[in-house]
């Protein structure tokens, strides 16, 4: 199912720090696809991937890469076990990002303590070569 979340009286935004969206460069060197990266400071669990875009006007770029993303979500980011995922939309001063969140049930520590737990530092490496791998096929 899909859904549209939009706030009329609330700052969606206001809680949100920038370095969420920067972690592990996954593809930078590739034109055809729009900056790639895996959170070192994700907002909920895990694995975040943010595909970002320094201006508005090349949103087919940022289309192209969340679809590459979405796939290697669903095929290849454990082995295909995860089934379902998350898009927010992010404005950054004239750029988008696009947060891709592979959903999974929440961890309790989130829901009942809002603690975010994050992969390791080898654990991040490991992912940024299988989805490097992945962009390659």
């Amino acid at each position: 199912h899909m859904q549209v979340i939009g706030f009329e009286e609330v700052d969606a935004y206001e809680a949100i720090d920038a370095e969420t969206f920067a972690g592990a460069l996954v593809s930078q060197e590739r034109t055809d696809l729009a900056r790639v990266t895996i959170s070192a400071q994700p907002l909920s669990s895990f694995t975040e991937i943010n595909v970002v875009i320094a201006d508005q006007r090349d949103s087919d770029k940022l289309a192209d890469t969340v679809q590459k993303v979405l796939r290697y979500v669903l095929e290849g980011y454990l082995g295909g076990a995860c089934s379902s995922y998350n898009l927010f939309f992010y404005h950054q001063g004239e750029g988008l990002v696009c947060k891709v969140i592979p959903r999974f049930v929440a961890s309790p520590y989130m829901i009942g303590y809002h603690l975010v737990q994050v992969n390791s530092d080898s654990r991040v490496a490991e992912e940024v070569a299988e989805f490097q791998a992945f962009l390659e096929n």
